[in-house]
């Protein structure tokens, strides 16, 4: 008999639509849920993406098909999208969907699926983004632009508050947890790839054990 509120965007039309939901319940599963005096004022911003929507809206296609066109700009379907939209041609509702998805603009895409790779993705959101920019076949203006590309996106899921920890961000719930559990062990035991490391000469073990001694931590073997 419980009950609960669940976002609509988690549930999407068609088979295996409470895919999502079942997921986040078993990501939530013994965190602790966000109940801060700010809790109303969380909820309001709660993705951390201000300064990153900002970056991605400014960058610019600088060869092919949307050359010259900004993010901002530039309705860039991807290969996916004209899967599906051809594979559920004759289903109207499913079909709507994936074109209200599809159709909007290229930077607010990618904020749209940053979001669900953030809540959902196994792989790291930053991965998926490189592979979503490569299938698109945007190149970047210089590693420095790739490099802050990639510090906003590591800031925006760092200092986002998810579903998947009950409304805490990664930051947050990393610090709560800290204070309640001793992550550092007191003791290891050597594995065999490091005895294997050992013996072909790749690691000094006295010195790997003089410098777990100092952080504390006794070797067994």
């Amino acid at each position: 008999m419980e009950r609960y509120i669940v976002n609509k965007q988690i549930i999407p039309v068609g088979y295996g639509k409470f895919h999502h939901f079942y997921n986040l319940m078993d990501e939530q599963a013994g965190k602790p849920i966000y109940a801060l005096p700010d809790f109303l004022e969380a909820a309001s911003h709660r993705l951390h993406d201000k300064e990153l929507r900002t970056f991605l809206e400014k960058m610019k296609f600088n060869d092919g098909e949307f050359a010259g066109k900004l993010f901002s700009e530039a309705n860039v379907l991807t290969y996916d999208e004209k899967f599906d939209m051809a594979y559920y041609a004759k289903n109207k509702a499913v079909l709507k969907a994936i074109n209200e998805k599809a159709n909007v603009v290229l930077s607010e895409k990618i904020m749209q699926e940053l979001m669900w790779w953030t809540e959902f993705a196994e792989r790291s959101p930053i991965t998926l983004l490189t592979e979503f920019l490569n299938k698109i076949d945007y190149t970047f203006e210089s590693q420095e632009q790739a490099e802050q590309l990639i510090s906003l996106v590591s800031d925006f899921i760092n200092n986002s508050h998810l579903w998947r920890n009950c409304g805490f961000t990664p930051m947050q719930l990393h610090s709560l947890m800290a204070r309640h559990t001793d992550q550092k062990p007191t003791a290891i035991s050597l594995g065999p790839g490091i005895h294997k490391a050992i013996k072909d000469g790749d690691i000094d073990k006295n010195d790997l054990i003089r410098r777990l001694k100092e952080m504390d931590i006794d070797v067994l073997d």
